[in-house]
């Protein structure tokens, strides 16, 4: 009957859900806008070795954007490797990493072809740099130092496909210091400058405040 759903006796709804799940998941011509990992904070179950089991399939999976907000580590790192790179544009994660689990994450080639990031949740433990061949990026960070200003300036800006950023800084940082980096503010403003990119019209408008700073390509 359409539309009916099978219900095995004896088997938990989190098992027989994770079995269509997996089911779902081995058709080799799925492709997948958006792929979301979730569960209830509270929820007393793990789902590890659930997910171990449901990527145990040899192809690889066609999602544009993963999002994860599962409470382990272990989990994500099963499943990054899982999905195919260049595919996969938009990464969105929403728990906690440590400084070991980032390193381990932007030696992943999913991590290396990806063009978007939101890691503002939670701050990003590791150089800011293992961002900057993204196109886009939204993140939480511990502070921002010149140095950090200095080599956003030298690499980021210099990248050809790098369209904007939001940086949301957890310490507060001297606006003035970050801004004279790149030319100091232009007239009439005390926290936007303009830094111009050579033989082109496009610009960088850069925005910065005592807890962030925010860059954004123009044309002129």
């Amino acid at each position: 009957m359409r539309g009916r759903v099978k219900v095995l006796r004896g088997v938990s709804y989190l098992k027989q859900a994770i079995h269509e799940f997996k089911k779902i998941l081995e058709n080799p011509k799925l492709y997948l806008h958006t792929l979301t990992f979730w569960s209830w904070r509270g929820n007393p179950v793990s789902l590890e070795e659930y997910i171990e089991d449901v990527l145990k399939f040899v192809h690889l999976l066609h999602v544009q954007h993963l999002s994860f907000d599962i409470l382990s580590t272990k989990a994500l790192l099963n499943i990054l490797p899982s999905l195919k790179p260049g595919y996969l544009t938009k990464i969105t994660i929403k728990i906690y990493l440590d400084e070991a689990t980032i390193g381990k994450l932007v030696e992943m080639d999913q991590w290396k072809q990806a063009k978007h990031f939101d890691m503002s949740y939670n701050p990003f433990n590791g150089p800011l740099r293992h961002l900057y061949h993204s196109h886009e990026f939204t993140v939480s960070c511990w502070n921002l130092s010149v140095e950090d200003a200095r080599e956003m300036k030298e690499i980021l800006l210099k990248s050809p496909d790098f369209k904007k950023c939001d940086l949301d800084v957890r310490s507060p940082i001297d606006p003035n210091l970050i801004l004279q980096v790149f030319g100091g503010p232009i007239e009439g403003s005390i926290d936007t400058c303009h830094y111009p990119t050579p033989n082109s019209t496009e610009y960088f408008e850069i925005f910065v405040n005592y807890y962030g700073i925010k860059i954004e390509k123009k044309k002129k």
